[in-house]
């Protein structure tokens, strides 16, 4: 079975401080793989319990910070409530499904560099 995108949760945000709760997306089941992404103003977040930092968090700019976690799905989840950031803060969910059904569902969760500032060329890692 090849992965596919399922469904997008509602995102949710605030635009200062304070907690926020993404949605969960709809029809997901046991053995998807839920991707959540968060950005904030450079700053830290609480990881959501359960859920799963990958190893390029948090990727850097000059004014903002994205971060991304991964959770594989019983279907029973809540929506988790991310907490920490005290300025501005967005997350969403989106589900996928056709995974991997154990270990990391990602071939690489490397990232050797980030530009900063604007660009029109990209360069992928071998």
């Amino acid at each position: 079975m090849a992965v596919a995108f399922r469904s997008a949760g509602a995102s949710a945000a605030n635009s200062a401080s304070g907690n926020i709760t993404p949605a969960m997306p709809s029809g997901f089941v046991a053995d998807d793989i839920l991707i959540l992404l968060v950005e904030t103003a450079n700053q830290a977040v609480t990881t959501p319990d359960g859920w799963t930092a990958l190893d390029l968090n948090p990727i850097n700019a000059t004014s903002t910070t994205l971060r991304i976690y991964w959770l594989r799905a019983t279907g029973s989840e809540a929506a988790p409530t991310i907490t920490g950031a005290a300025d501005h803060t967005i997350g969403q969910i989106l589900a996928f499904s056709g995974c991997v059904t154990s270990g990391n569902p990602f071939d690489s969760d490397r990232q050797s560099t980030v530009l900063t500032s604007a660009s029109t060329s990209v360069t992928f890692p071998s």
